[in-house]
């Protein structure tokens, strides 16, 4: 069965909704007397800028909440006030509010950004500038003790306890405008240390059923009687990728998307290939399924060849035609959740590396000493064949989502950008 041309649209233009998703999406939920307690760490304190964002639901208003609390008698502070504006307190003699308010239970994403060279402090409501303040001459406070998230401390003990939802905690060491950030940042629950907001990313909390700091390592503790409910995804992760459906035995249909040849997309050398992946547990071929493929039909060769070796669930890739030369990453992928996954090949002259990369991450690369042959073939994705009479289909069963061909090596730094 070939896939509408419609789906090839859906599938080709980046949507704004980028994401690392989980199978099952939870949030950290408080009722007024718990919090999660981070260890102190340098990270979190002696800097000059900082930006804090969070998804937020609370239960209800009317009394000082906090969302990050760094010790606001010697630190920073960040939370919403008594009628649910946002406040900010970059150290202990500064305080600045937003000017809308936020919701009792609905939720909300909620950023401040604050430099003290730029002298400048905003604050963000749903990705949209809520405020911008001239800042006094200071600085952002430090802090001995641990990061709290969802309380904070007075001389007595904690206090100013979050009562609700919070989800998606990050902490960055740099300034970022989350009205104009690539790839709508507030949507994207970024945790990769590297690429141009991840490198000042110095906490990440996803809240998925534990407190897990997935940047740094940071992990947090619950003190006092916390929970992470499962909920569906958010409106705010949502993803529509396209289905493959190809059988684990001989089939009488192949499930596939065609992409007629063009200029430019010979991939040849010098090329990178990334998309998003959701692997069924079932169906498929049981040996080998193809993410991604161009195949020369006369000849039954594959100049590129991208897909999954079943046996390890590990990434396969074939780069210039090469097929018994080819080398897989060190990492699986795991089935029924989403992955992304990379692929370049570059080099000149009889050099030519070929790179592997899985969420983010370099995982594997291997050289070559020829680029791939000159072809005019299709791209196919989710098999290896456009026909139920070839000897080999390699059929993918699982979702593809935002499929990119690059004609570049795109580096290390950019791919970790794309893994949103």
């Amino acid at each position: 069965m070939k896939r509408a041309m419609a789906a090839l649209v859906l599938l080709l233009l980046p949507c704004t909704l980028m994401a690392q998703y989980s199978s099952v999406n939870r949030y950290l939920n408080l009722g007024g007397s718990s919090y999660l307690s981070v260890p102190n760490s340098g990270l979190f304190n002696d800097m000059s800028s900082v930006t804090i964002d969070a998804w937020v639901k609370p239960s209800s208003l009317g009394s000082v909440m906090t969302i990050v609390g760094n010790n606001r008698d010697d630190g920073y502070w960040f939370g919403v006030t008594t009628t649910g504006k946002l406040r900010f307190e970059p150290n202990p003699s500064q305080s600045y509010e937003g000017s809308g308010a936020i919701s009792s239970g609905v939720w909300t994403h909620v950023a401040v950004e604050y430099g003290v060279e730029a002298a400048v402090v905003r604050f963000y409501i749903n990705g949209t500038l809520d405020r911008s303040l001239t800042a006094m001459q200071g600085w952002v406070g430090s802090n001995s003790t641990d990061l709290r998230i969802g309380a904070d401390r007075t001389k007595s003990g904690p206090n100013y306890y979050w009562r609700g939802a919070l989800d998606e905690v990050r902490i960055f060491r740099q300034m970022i405008n989350f009205a104009t950030a690539l790839g709508s940042l507030h949507r994207i629950p970024h945790t990769v240390v590297g690429g141009l907001y991840g490198q000042n990313l110095v906490g990440a909390w996803r809240m998925n059923g534990n407190g897990t700091e997935l940047a740094r390592g940071l992990n947090a503790s619950a003190v006092g009687t916390v929970s992470y409910p499962a909920t569906p995804d958010p409106p705010h992760y949502s993803r529509i990728g396209v289905r493959f459906q190809n059988s684990s035995t001989t089939p009488n249909f192949v499930d596939y998307l065609e992409i007629p040849f063009q200029k430019g997309l010979e991939l040849t050398n010098n090329y990178t290939i990334e998309m998003w992946v959701k692997p069924s547990s079932v169906g498929g071929h049981g040996q080998y399924q193809t993410l991604f493929c161009k195949v020369l039909a006369t000849a039954q060769a594959y100049p590129v060849w991208l897909g999954i070796n079943k046996n390890n669930g590990r990434l396969r890739f074939v780069p210039n035609g090469d097929l018994p030369g080819y080398f897989e990453s060190t990492a699986s992928l795991p089935t029924a959740q989403w992955s992304h996954v990379a692929a370049r090949f570059s080099g000149a002259s009889g050099k030519y590396t070929a790179t592997l990369f899985v969420n983010g991450l370099k995982r594997g690369e291997k050289v070559y000493t020829s680029a791939g042959p000159n072809n005019a073939a299709s791209i196919i994705l989710g098999s290896s064949s456009t026909t139920t009479h070839s000897t080999t289909i390699m059929g993918y069963n699982g979702l593809i989502d935002e499929l990119r061909i690059w004609s570049t090596p795109r580096s290390d730094q950019t791919i970790a950008d794309n893994y949103r």
